[in-house]
């Protein structure tokens, strides 16, 4: 995800790929600084998770939607403790983290310390 669009996000107070999901396009388009350019990014990614916008669903497949993306989602216990970087989930709050044994624990890109409750693997390339 590129800087622009999470900063948007984080704007909004958008902490995971289901509050996005939750909106439609022209909701998200009047949020400032996001374009055309930010929805078609916002849509690739939601698309690596099977998951769409709101308004592009049948009313039916929105449960279903949030049952797949909440099943999906395993215990941090069993994440890997070898330096693969995974996506966590502390509270409402996801971001992509990796183990470190020096320090010991979950640390974000930008070397911020994370305490997940849960973790997922990362999407393979489209």
């Amino acid at each position: 995800m590129s800087k622009r669009l999470r900063n948007c996000f984080e704007e909004q107070f958008f902490d995971t790929l289901g509050d996005i999901a939750a909106h439609t396009r022209a909701e998200l388009l009047r949020i400032p600084n996001f374009g055309t350019g930010s929805l078609r990014e916002t849509e690739e990614i939601l698309e690596l998770f099977d998951l769409h916008l709101h308004e592009t669903m049948k009313p039916s497949l929105r449960k279903k939607q949030r049952k797949w993306f909440i099943a999906k989602w395993m215990p941090i216990a069993t994440a890997p403790k070898d330096g693969t970087e995974i996506l966590a989930c502390q509270g409402d709050y996801i971001d992509v983290v990796a183990w470190s044994d020096k320090p010991y624990g979950f640390f974000e890109a930008n070397g911020i310390e994370m305490h997940p409750d849960y973790w997922m693997r990362l999407p393979g390339p489209p």
